[in-house]
């Protein structure tokens, strides 16, 4: 299955705007710093100890921290030949109609500046990560015209026409993988007894702006923030909002029986709504509030509240229900806050603007992996028995606890079981992007122990 022939060639307003342009040049440069600087790796809240073999430690030695990307083939994939890939067509097709959409020369991923596997000065002709969207397009037109449900054609195309690329974190190659889910809520489009926290639209007062327009080494990067007495300042915390700070500047779309079950679709980022009626609609992320996340399960432990080993939901919920007095001022500490909107699709949105599938669709940090790319990811199994995760995933969605250069957050579906399931989830794992031949050939292969390694030990 050839693609060869298949690719195609490649006043008020004025003292508003000069205060933005002010208050850019002076974030701009300081944003510059602290991104230059930041660090590469490191999810918000990690729930295991990530081992290194001797081996992994000589090559940390040589590569700094940061994500690399190394060739290397399938026989590499443990458990490659065992996954059914008819159930990827939806999820892949999906986002290859996204994809095809874009211009041919647009950059997939994050654009290549600084990496062992590649030369810095070649990082033009590349695009970005995954290559250019011109490069996807043959293989999104074959997989288009495949049969459904043949996961043995599906295969095909890929071994002939797709290399796998191994990510590392520098000489590592672990990191953590944890779950997630879109919870099944009670709640009403106006406010009564029952139903008393809201869930507000993005608020009117709300500015995000796109440091990229003004400096293009914080292309990707913005502040949200709103103007207040004549000053652009950080837009309200969730304390502050929980305080009813936004009762009078933002609407609430939907209410919901309590700030806990608000507090869960904020960290899951959509819900099903079930409402009086005996309907169901679902609410989806719209915005953010601006301020970083900050895990309050990693609070607790921190303060001695919780073992480490208790830090699930679970664990969370357990603490919950022993002091429930205390619940506001738990979630105040996680100042991060989203804005949601009705969504009537097939299913929550993810980052990459497509509806996320169940058990196929993987959040990932765009900033390391292309959004729309495929990902086979080898992790270890849920709760430490059973069978191993290994399954190929699309990379379409992102999280605010979801960074680093190994780091994921796997789509378990809706309800109580995938909730149950994904809150249990915290397995150490590898990935491997699946990128096509052109693409994969610019990359260097990878150290022989790749193929060596497994998340499970």
């Amino acid at each position: 299955m050839s693609l060869k022939s298949k690719l195609p060639a490649a006043n008020t307003s004025m003292l508003l705007g000069a205060s933005i342009t002010l208050i850019i040049f002076v974030v701009a440069g300081l944003m510059t710093a602290l991104f230059s600087n930041r660090p590469q790796s490191g999810a918000e809240e990690t729930a295991i100890e990530v081992e290194t073999d001797t081996t992994s430690e000589l090559v940390t030695s040589v590569l700094p921290a940061g994500p690399k990307y190394f060739a290397t083939n399938f026989a590499n994939l443990p458990g490659w030949d065992a996954d059914d890939l008819s159930e990827i067509m939806i999820a892949w097709r999906r986002s290859c109609r996204s994809l095809l959409v874009r211009p041919l020369e647009s950059a997939v991923g994050p654009v290549l500046t600084n990496s062992v596997a590649v030369e810095a000065d070649r990082s033009a002709e590349i695009g970005g990560v995954g290559g250019t969207a011109a490069d996807w397009a043959g293989i999104c037109q074959v997989l288009a015209g495949l049969p459904e449900n043949d996961g043995t054609a599906v295969r095909r195309l890929i071994v002939e026409n797709m290399t796998p690329i191994a990510v590392f974190d520098g000489g590592e190659q672990h990191g953590l993988f944890t779950g997630y889910y879109e919870p099944v809520l009670k709640g009403a489009r106006e406010r009564t007894d029952e139903f008393t926290a809201p869930l507000y639209a993005p608020p009117p007062d709300r500015i995000s702006i796109d440091l990229g327009n003004f400096d293009p080494a914080l292309r990707g990067r913005s502040i949200v923030g709103k103007f207040a007495d004549g000053e652009f300042e950080a837009y309200d915390t969730r304390g502050d909002i929980g305080e009813g700070s936004l009762d009078e500047r933002a609407d609430a779309i939907f209410w919901l029986a309590s700030p806990l079950d608000a507090f869960i679709m904020h960290v899951q980022g959509s819900a099903r709504i079930d409402l009086p009626d005996g309907t169901q609609t679902r609410a989806g992320f719209a915005a953010h509030n601006g301020h970083a996340y900050r895990s309050i399960g990693r609070w607790l432990i921190d303060q001695g509240e919780i073992e480490r080993n208790a830090a699930s939901w679970v664990g969370i919920q357990s603490w919950i229900d022993l002091n429930p007095d205390r619940l506001d001022a738990l979630l105040a500490i996680n100042p991060r806050y989203i804005f949601f909107t009705e969504n009537l699709g097939e299913g929550p949105i993810g980052a990459a603007g497509v509806p996320l599938t169940p058990r196929r669709s993987l959040a990932v940090d765009p900033d390391v992996i292309p959004l729309g790319i495929p990902v086979w990811l080898n992790a270890a199994p849920v709760g430490g028995s059973g069978d191993q995760i290994q399954r190929l995933m699309m990379a379409q969605d992102v999280g605010a606890a979801i960074k680093g250069a190994v780091r994921g957050d796997f789509y378990w579906g809706s309800g109580d079981g995938a909730g149950r399931v994904a809150g249990q989830m915290s397995s150490r794992g590898v990935y491997f992007m699946l990128l096509p031949n052109n693409v994969a050939g610019r990359y260097e292969p990878a150290p022989e122990f790749v193929g060596a390694i497994q998340p499970g030990r």
